[in-house]
């Protein structure tokens, strides 16, 4: 096990060898990028989980141009949008947000984004269920993060360290 000494002295060996362009220290610290980014994105997700939920009314689901329109189709991007309205300790609010996810696609990739809003399941009158943050609750999803996408962040998160590890010590 290396001490703060060994520790430090690894880390700086990465840090001259990503600055001398070696493809072993860029690795290293694009893992370490990706470790901690989705590891905030899975405590986030972890909390998002455990918000209430609440009846809101739908009035928009679609999937939207995104960003400049683009004169080749191929090029335009889009992005899921909604807007609905709930009630919660008798104030109203107006949400915007389908998912934590947030997902911007090409135009041949907008079924992912259809199927993204297949999971929101207005009834006939368009009453959906609002998923809000208790200590804010005008940060509202109409998706809450399911177990597979969960771990399909902590994957993106370990893959690249896995494979750094894998590469370069064994």
């Amino acid at each position: 096990m290396l001490g703060d000494e060994g520790f430090l002295s690894y880390l700086s060996n990465m840090w001259s060898l990503a600055i001398q362009g070696e493809l072993q220290g860029m690795w290293f610290w694009s893992a370490t990028y990706a470790i901690l980014v989705c590891g905030y994105s899975i405590v986030s997700q972890l909390k998002i989980r455990s918000w209430p939920g609440t009846r809101g009314l739908l009035t928009k689901a679609s999937v939207s141009k995104f960003g400049y329109t683009q004169y080749a189709t191929s090029d335009q991007e889009y992005r899921a949008d909604a807007h609905y309205s709930y009630t919660v300790a008798n104030q109203d609010y107006e949400g915007r947000r389908v998912s934590p996810w947030i997902i911007v696609v090409s135009h041949n990739l907008r079924f992912i984004l259809k199927m993204q809003l297949s999971a929101v399941k207005p009834t006939s009158t368009g009453m959906v269920e609002v998923f809000y943050n208790p200590n804010r609750p005008e940060k509202s999803y109409l998706i809450q993060p399911s177990k597979l996408g969960i771990w399909v962040t902590f994957m993106l998160g370990v893959g690249p360290t896995i494979a750094y590890v894998h590469r370069y010590y064994f």
